[in-house]
């Protein structure tokens, strides 16, 4: 069955025997032909007079060789030419000019080859596939694809069509947009295309976009027919190339977010690593894959998921068979070298990029440079603003440009963080476009923004030791949990940050120390205490004292603290001689008195609990005439923990009651926790045990909500001595191993040598003698590795003459038992 012509049109503005219809002809033919009169004339070898003549109708019978050469010279044809000489020759009805589509035997039908590799997305595949296939539409079905340049968006849109196409016998139809590119496709050009595609000679195109439009869903009325749009620009390009026809259905592949069309959109990701796997290893071959696994992952993984560097890195492979992949993924390790190797033939990673980078306005190409200057690549809306130079609002519309045309993600709100490849390549075009000292401003102004930043956290997560200035300031963190969540996200950029800073010459070294400073003192709130310690040792490494003394104080502050946490107080002791020094030599008086109460749990540590009160009575001093609540707080709370473990269990439930008052009144949930723990645990030690419950319970609560590791690993560790203490020892044994996990995932190895050595008295008290000697003789490895007391405590159990003991701060002890 053929087609029938839709229509029966005769040229614009022509009317059948006037004898100034040639006139209007040719010049409508010229025009839609892009020549100037001149040019005609050149063409056709005739004058620019007869040209113009001829167009102002003034030669009434044009001769008729002259008319055959404009024919010509304009690229008429057939039925067209035929129109275009009888008109010259005053036929009162001039030739139809008619649109025939294509016979239906012959659809068109120009779907480029599926490839043969094609991997993954069958999910995706499945899903576009049924939002184009839906039974008895109302409407043509319409479907965005939408992704970063390489994430092989033209791809999948071929394996869905090649996929559907028996569904639509009508012809499939392919046009190429060029939307990524500085001169995308015009719509009218387009459509001249797909008009061409069904049969429509060029001079019966109408001339308007409009008319075009119409033409094509005339044609495509009651059809079946599959269209691919592909790399559109947006939904102003697109939305004249969309049939009419419920019959129909289009895939509009694009970089940028069509949000203006109501169609369903799919995001197209990187593949994941399975996938990214399968992909790279269908290309270069089974066995090969198989014989460099490692190296074969490490390719994958420089790739980023990205179909197109997969491919690419394939391809180089398999063009030079005496490559090893190893000798690949080592040329890919250099994140500033990738995009140089992730190139073969034509195809090249840097210029998928360098398309959507270049279409991008001024104010949004400065940002995705001013992005590549961090070697992180993600970060938050305020520092973002910081690195650009802008209000908030400002940088989130420049930022969300860039989400828009997938040159960068947002994984949440607020939240930023470009591909590892497109990082690279924000990283060349900062170095390449920024002037040096550009580059040392913009790091300054991110630096600047997170020091500040990370003291206002460590203030509101420990107001005992904020300076002066940031006591009480929230500096927008509403709560501890707010300040605790935003410190635990960016610790990695923030680190990330502070080694970048402290690369560059023309930035002090102090101005970074003062970054891993403020994010060491804010991770006292998890017990992080390997991180601390890495960080204060940093920080010792880099810095001057002449030219820091005070950030040099407190380096070897935090270090004392989180030694003495992990129970190495010898190493812990000279780090707190050293930092007093310097605080009482700068009059730095409020670190003074939190490194006094921090000497005092090293004493406890080192079992000299009285010369440990002692320290804690100087510290109080020092918080009280500085009138400091937070402060006082903290020392009374040390304090009562060292008279517990005394058991002066009275004297020692009114220290801790009382500061548990303070840190409620002053909303301080952390000091709350360890408070309620240790209310708990002197009841333990008096010998209440199923009133430890109730306190270790919402103790529990608060630590988990928190976030504080550490102390819920304390907690679990009091649970289970306090069921060891009611007899109840299945449950002291869960509690016990629960308590385990906790220790070995923290890495506190002392923590994990004292859960075992409690455990292992659990084991013994239910009958299990040979696993409790293995428990003990695991506890006492650690012990003896790390040179603590503990290690003699646990030789006496593994001696037998220990029964019903348990190790506390001050050796074995029974509950209830006093230190003399």
């Amino acid at each position: 069955m053929s087609l029938r012509p839709t229509s029966t049109r005769y040229p614009p503005n022509v009317t059948v025997g006037d004898n100034t219809a040639f006139a209007r002809l040719l010049a409508s033919a010229r025009q839609r032909a892009g020549l100037t009169q001149e040019e005609l004339a050149a063409r056709s070898g005739t004058s620019v007079r007869t040209v113009s003549n001829l167009e102002r109708g003034s030669v009434r019978r044009p001769h008729a060789d002259t008319v055959k050469r404009l024919a010509v010279a304009l690229g008429l044809t057939g039925t067209a030419a035929a129109s275009f000489i009888g008109v010259a020759r005053g036929h009162s009805l001039a030739p139809p000019v008619t649109v025939s589509p294509v016979e239906a035997a012959h659809p068109p039908a120009q779907l480029p080859a599926d490839l043969a590799d094609f991997t993954g997305r069958e999910e995706t595949v499945r899903h576009v596939i049924g939002l184009l296939t839906e039974e008895h539409p109302s409407a043509p079905r319409v479907v965005a694809v939408v992704g970063a340049g390489g994430t092989g968006k033209s791809s999948l849109a071929t394996r869905v069509a090649t996929r559907i196409r028996d569904g639509f016998p009508d012809g499939q139809l392919v046009a190429e947009l060029h939307g990524a590119t500085a001169q995308p496709a015009r719509a009218e050009d387009v459509l001249t295309a797909l008009l061409h595609s069904l049969g429509v000679t060029a001079p019966n195109v109408p001339p308007s976009l409009e008319e075009r439009a119409a033409m094509y869903r005339s044609l495509l009325d009651r059809r079946r027919v599959l269209v691919v749009l592909d790399d559109a620009r947006d939904a102003a390009q697109v939305r004249p190339l969309l049939p009419a026809s419920p019959g129909c259905a289009v895939i509009a592949t694009s970089r940028r977010s069509l949000s203006e069309l109501p169609v369903p959109h799919v995001e197209l990701p990187a593949l994941d690593r399975a996938e990214a796997r399968e992909l790279f290893t269908r290309i270069v071959g089974a066995e090969r894959a198989r014989e460099e696994p490692d190296a074969a992952s490490a390719v994958v993984d420089a790739c980023g998921g990205l179909p197109l560097a997969l491919r690419i890195a394939g391809s180089r492979l398999v063009a030079r068979p005496g490559w090893t992949i190893a000798s690949l993924a080592e040329r890919l390790t250099d994140s500033r070298r990738r995009l140089d190797e992730l190139r073969v033939g034509d195809l090249r990673v840097r210029s998928s990029f360098a398309v959507s980078y270049h279409a991008l306005s001024g104010e949004t190409a400065r940002a995705f440079r001013l992005l590549g200057v961090l070697d992180h690549p993600e970060c938050g809306l305020a520092p973002a603003a910081a690195l650009l130079d802008t209000s908030a609002e400002d940088a989130e519309r420049v930022l969300d440009e860039l989400v828009d045309v997938h040159l960068l993600d947002s994984p949440q709100p607020e939240r930023y963080r470009l591909h590892d490849l497109l990082h690279g390549f924000a990283r060349e075009l900062a170095d390449d476009e920024l002037a040096r000292h550009e580059h040392v401003a913009a790091v300054r102004r991110a630096l600047e923004y997170a020091v500040d930043t990370a003291l206002d956290a460590a203030a509101v997560l420990h107001p005992a030791e904020a300076d002066d200035d940031r006591a009480g300031r929230a500096n927008g963190f509403g709560d501890v949990t707010s300040a605790l969540a935003w410190l635990e996200r960016t610790t990695e950029e923030l680190t990330a940050l502070a080694e970048q800073a402290a690369a560059m010459p023309e930035l002090p070294p102090e101005t970074s120390a003062h970054l891993l400073a403020a994010i060491a003192h804010g991770k006292y709130a998890t017990g992080d205490w390997p991180t601390i310690e890495h960080l204060a040792r940093r920080i010792l490494r880099d810095v001057d004292e002449a030219r820091d003394p005070a950030l040099v104080a407190r380096a070897h502050a935090l270090l004392a603290r989180a030694l003495t946490s992990v129970h190495r107080a010898d190493e812990a002791e000279p780090h707190h001689e050293r930092a007093l020094a310097g605080f009482r030599a700068l009059g730095l008086r409020v670190h003074e008195a939190s490194t006094l109460q921090n000497v005092g749990v090293r004493l406890t540590r080192q079992r000299r609990p009285e010369d440990s009160l002692h320290v804690l009575d100087e510290a109080l001093r020092i918080w009280t005439e500085l009138d400091h609540h937070a402060g006082r707080a903290w020392c009374i709370w040390t304090a009562g923990t060292i008279t517990s473990f005394l058991h002066h269990s009275d004297e020692a439930r009114e220290q801790l009651e009382q500061s548990l008052a303070l840190f409620r009144a002053a909303g301080d949930k952390r000091g709350e926790s360890v408070a309620l723990n240790n209310i708990g645990h002197n009841d333990i030690l008096g010998g209440r045990p199923e009133q430890a419950l109730v306190y270790l319970t919402e103790s529990l609560a608060l630590s988990r909500q928190l976030g504080n590791r550490d102390n819920e690993a304390e907690v679990l560790d009091s649970f289970g001595e306090a069921y060891a203490a009611a007899a109840e020892w299945d449950l002291a044994r869960h509690h016990y191993e629960l308590a385990l996990a906790l220790r070995i995932e923290t890495r506190d190895r002392h923590g994990e040598a004292r859960v075992l050595t409690q455990l292992g008295s659990v084991l013994s008290a239910l009958g299990d003698t040979e696993q409790a000697r293995d428990t003990w003789t695991a506890a006492l490895r650690i012990f003896e590795d790390m040179g603590t007391p503990a290690a003699a405590d646990v030789r006496t159990l593994l001696s037998g003459e220990a029964h019903g003991l348990w190790l506390t701060e001050f050796g074995l002890q029974s509950h209830g038992e006093s230190v003399s």
